[in-house]
C-alpha cells in the first residue's frame, strides 16, 4: 500500500512539473508565437470574411426559402400595406383639402367666371358658336325676344 501512494505522489508530482515546464515554454517563445500569429493574420481575415459571407448566404437562403413558402401571405402582406399607404395619403390629401376650402371654392369660382367669360364672347362673336355654348346661354337669348 506504501508503494502504490508513493506512485500516486510522483504522478502528481510529474503533473504538475510537466505543467509547470510547459508554460515556461509557453512564456520564453511569447516573441515566436507573436510573430506566427502576424505572418498569419492575413490569412486569418480571409479565413473569417469566407465564414461570414457563410453565415449570410446561409441567412439568406433560410429567408428566402421561408418567403417562398409562404407567398400567399407575403402577397397579402404586400396588399394590406398598400392599401394602408393608399388611405393614408387619401386621408392627408382629404385633410388638406378641408384646410384649404376657402382658397379652393375661390379659384374654382374664378375659373368657373373665366369660362363663362370666353363661353360669352364666343356666343356673341362667333357666327356660327358651338352648341353647347349656345345651350348654356339660352335663357338670356329667351328673354332678349319680345
Amino acid at each position: 500500500m506504501a508503494s502504490s501512494v508513493k506512485e500516486e505522489v510522483q504522478t502528481v508530482v510529474n503533473s504538475v512539473t510537466s505543467e509547470f515546464n510547459r508554460e515556461q515554454l509557453w512564456l520564453a517563445n511569447e516573441s515566436l508565437r507573436m510573430e506566427y500569429l502576424r505572418q498569419q493574420e492575413p490569412h486569418i481575415v480571409r479565413l473569417q470574411a469566407c465564414l461570414k459571407g457563410y453565415k449570410q448566404r446561409k441567412l439568406y437562403k433560410d429567408r428566402l426559402a421561408v418567403l417562398q413558402g409562404n407567398v400567399g401571405s407575403v402577397v397579402k402582406l404586400q396588399s394590406i400595406v398598400k392599401m394602408w399607404k393608399a388611405r393614408r395619403k387619401y386621408t392627408q390629401r382629404l385633410q388638406y383639402f378641408r384646410e384649404h376650402e376657402k382658397e379652393i371654392v375661390k379659384i374654382q369660382a374664378f375659373l368657373k367666371a373665366n369660362k363663362a367669360r370666353e363661353d360669352y364672347r364666343t356666343l356673341t362673336g362667333a357666327q356660327d358658336p358651338p352648341l353647347s355654348v349656345v345651350r348654356k346661354f339660352v335663357h338670356l337669348l329667351e328673354a332678349e325676344q319680345p
